[in-house]
């Protein structure tokens, strides 16, 4: 399977290669209140996060519910995904950047400790993951995913002709 974008939350969808991988997501807890946290996109249909100091977790936004089957490890869910970065500069009639989340939302660099187990997830008898999907945070994955939608994005314009 190929890589593909994600409809941001404001923006709304775009091309195969067109995501803005820095991220934002919403993230309901159990408690009725939501938080919007930074991540990053893996061009597979996951946003890594950060937990506390040292962990990540993989989160998949609701957008992508008839691909959870096949995903193994589904649990935790978002809201909503929104841009949180900007497209390489172009030549003229290339996107303006993306900075999508809304002024006066409060966005966290990582999700806190005391509030992953009240996050929203999907239960394991509609097909989520069981037990704790957290790992140990990797700084060099987080690297690797930032620089990754460049590619994509080069050939994407290419194809279009305005590079």
């Amino acid at each position: 399977m190929g890589q593909f974008s994600y409809a941001c939350k404001r923006c709304g969808g775009h091309e195969q290669f067109d995501w803005i991988t820095p991220c934002v997501v919403e993230l309901a807890l159990t408690t009725g209140k939501t938080i919007h946290v930074e991540g990053y996109y893996d061009g597979y249909g996951g946003v890594i996060c950060r937990v506390g100091e040292d962990q990540q977790v993989k989160v998949h936004d609701k957008q992508f519910e008839e691909f959870f089957e096949h995903w193994g490890e589904v649990q935790i869910l978002s809201r909503g995904i929104m841009c949180n970065g900007s497209l390489p500069a172009g030549p003229r009639g290339a996107p303006p950047p993306r900075l999508c989340v809304p002024a006066g939302v409060r966005v966290l660099k990582r999700i806190p400790v005391r509030s992953y187990n009240n996050l929203e997830r999907l239960a394991p008898s509609d097909g989520g993951a069981e037990g704790d999907v957290r790992e140990p945070y990797d700084p060099e994955g987080e690297r690797n995913e930032m620089g990754s939608q460049l590619p994509g994005l080069m050939l994407d314009a290419m194809l279009r002709g305005v590079m």
